[in-house]
């Protein structure tokens, strides 16, 4: 990564997104080998404003303006000759090193940087995040690197849209109607994953013991389940979810039994094919088979 490049895409950026966002200030810019962070202060900032902003200062960089260096001794006589001034005074002591993009960007700075903005090449915002109240944090490319990213994400898109039937214009109308219709389908799964657990038999001995191996139903929930289940006694959970390619299983006791789940657990792998881990009394992974899985595990381990 060339930092020249990147910090004068940056100061070309923030420059174009003052114009969009007048309340934005930089707090500090990290450069990585494998991206850049701006982190910045602001009343509101939306994604919408940085991308209008990369579109401004992608035509600066095709512009190809020079960008040169001049130094003051006061922040006076800087404003006096740029009053649109960008700087952090507070960190900055004289003489004031002033980077210039001839017509358009004026900043108080002490980072190197290229003489001319064409060959920044290309800017390219890749992640955006609010930290904390008025913080936030964007990610960006520049040059090659934001070029092989910007092909890869339209390969990506591409995709999806060879996978949806859609179009670039109605993508996002796509898979926000896809994102939603999962979230009902996620919880139409997770009422029917609870019926199944309290419809699941219940074996009772020296223990009691729920058994449950099912298609389609949720893990998590059954995991949340299965813990407010234990709390009525000495009681053991073994459940398998049997729609995936590896059939997930679950196998869990109550706090106060002497057992140790994990012991039982790397003897039911072996046979049944699978691994796992967890703890004592709460163990997880999957088996390659689960054909009298339930009943060896009953049988063998004196569950009952």
């Amino acid at each position: 990564m060339d930092i020249r490049r990147s910090h004068t895409a940056e100061h070309i950026f923030m420059r174009a997104l003052y114009q969009v966002n007048p309340t934005v200030r930089v707090l500090k810019v990290v450069h990585k080998m494998d991206v850049n962070h701006v982190f910045l202060e602001a009343e509101e900032l939306k994604w919408e404003d940085i991308v209008k902003a990369s579109e401004i200062a992608n035509m600066i960089i095709l512009e190809d303006r020079p960008v040169y260096i001049e130094y003051f001794d006061t922040f006076e006589e800087v404003r006096k000759k740029y009053p649109s001034l960008r700087a952090y005074e507070e960190r900055i002591n004289p003489p004031i090193r002033v980077v210039v993009v001839k017509d358009y960007d004026y900043a108080a700075c002490t980072m190197p940087h290229v003489d001319s903005t064409g060959k920044c090449i290309l800017f390219l915002p890749t992640a955006f995040r609010k930290a904390k109240k008025n913080r936030y944090e964007i990610d960006f490319l520049v040059g090659e690197q934001a070029i092989e990213r910007a092909l890869h994400t339209q390969a990506a898109i591409h995709r999806i849209l060879l996978l949806t039937g859609g179009s670039e214009e109605n993508i996002v109308d796509i898979i926000r109607k896809l994102y939603e219709e999962e979230k009902i389908l996620s919880r139409k799964i997770r009422r029917l994953t609870r019926k199944v657990f309290e419809l699941s038999p219940v074996i009772r001995g020296k223990y009691e013991v729920k058994t449950i191996v099912a298609d389609e139903i949720d893990m998590d929930e059954i995991g949340y389940m299965t813990s407010k289940w234990l709390e009525g006694g000495e009681r053991i959970v073994i459940a398998v979810e049997t729609s995936s390619d590896k059939n997930k299983i679950l196998i869990a006791c109550s706090e106060e039994l002497k057992i140790d789940l994990r012991n039982i657990a790397k003897e039911l792998f072996g046979k049944f094919g699978g691994r796992g881990g967890g703890k004592r009394n709460w163990v997880m992974g999957y088996v390659e088979t689960v054909d009298g899985l339930v009943e060896y595990f009953i049988e063998s381990f004196g569950a009952v």
